[in-house]
């Protein structure tokens, strides 16, 4: 049986890497996966919100019968017969790195390894691994973005600390070592859930200077859109006008975020390919939903438009 590897970006629009056409972008492993597989350029979210749409993916069923269709945190997650419990009991090793949003926090729902990023703090106090790791591992004035501000914020605020202490960084490397140390007697199947480019927006240094200045095409708004005074007070809204200079410095702040996703897979592959693994491993790349970043004066995701759901 082949390994599956199944890596998630939060909030990853479709129209953000080069292989979808995006010329001012620089994605180049996702577009190397791109033309070494099936590319699905109609995909789109069963609901283009976080919790409904990894319902969704985890059991195979739709909103009507998961019964999620916002992020409701209050509802335990009592799900039966998961993807993951029939890869588990088909005889694969089921791991996860990274985000879930599971309810409670740390259900494994078939997951035998579970090491967590998180941006809520869990109903138990417990740390996440990221966290934990973080706190053992950094000093003490380095702490994660979306703990210092409102995660679902459109301001940009630059990584400046060590760049392996970044939660995408972490994610990407706790995955390798994971495969490293996997059963060397059945198949593996690994998430890999990176949480940006949802927001906080905080692209490490070297990212964020390679488009701080970059032109980039402005937000598609149509004539039919709702009108809005600019705002600039809600830093985290679901609609409405912020300058066009803001939205712009936002826009450079996302892309640069996926690029530095991009380069973290790039370094999954290269140590998959070096231990051999790659040609036996099913790679899957996918996000639970877009990020409309704008469009037609919305922001985040919910509204089933191509930004947020395609």
């Amino acid at each position: 049986m082949k390994n599956i590897i199944l890596i998630m970006a939060d909030q990853f629009r479709w129209d953000c890497m080069g292989c979808s056409g995006n010329g001012q972008i620089a994605t180049p492993h996702l577009d190397e996966l791109a033309a070494d597989a099936c590319f699905f350029s109609k995909g789109y979210s069963p609901c283009p919100v976080c919790v409904p749409a990894r319902a969704c993916m985890i059991t195979g069923h739709k909103p009507s019968k998961t019964g999620f269709f916002n992020n409701d945190f209050t509802i335990p997650w009592n799900f039966r017969n998961t993807v993951v419990e029939r890869l588990r009991n088909a005889g694969y090793q089921t791991i996860n790195v990274g985000k879930n949003h599971f309810k409670p926090q740390r259900a494994h729902l078939g997951y035998e390894i579970n090491l967590l990023y998180e941006t809520e703090e869990s109903e138990d106090h417990i740390p996440t691994e990221y966290h934990d790791w973080l706190s053992r591992t950094a000093p003490s004035y380095v702490q994660d973005t979306a703990m210092k501000m409102d995660h679902n914020s459109w301001v940009v605020w630059p990584w400046t600390a060590p760049i392996e202490l970044h939660p995408t960084e972490w994610t990407a490397a706790t995955a390798i070592d994971q495969i490293r140390r996997r059963d060397p007697e059945r198949p593996f199947f690994i998430k890999i859930s990176f949480h940006r480019p949802h927001p906080p927006i905080d692209p490490p240094e070297i990212y964020w200077q390679k488009y701080m200045n970059k032109d980039l095409d402005p937000p598609a708004i149509g004539d039919w859109a709702p009108d809005f005074e600019e705002n600039t007070a809600d830093i985290a809204p679901f609609e409405g006008r912020i300058s066009l200079e803001r939205l712009m410095e936002t826009k450079r702040g996302y892309y640069a975020q996926i690029e530095h996703i991009d380069s973290q897979i790039g370094r999954i592959v290269r140590y998959l390919r070096k231990e051999r693994l790659y040609d036996d491993s099913l790679i899957i790349f996918t996000s639970d939903h877009g990020e409309l970043l704008g469009d037609h004066n919305m922001f985040r995701k919910g509204p089933a438009f191509e930004g947020s759901a395609h």
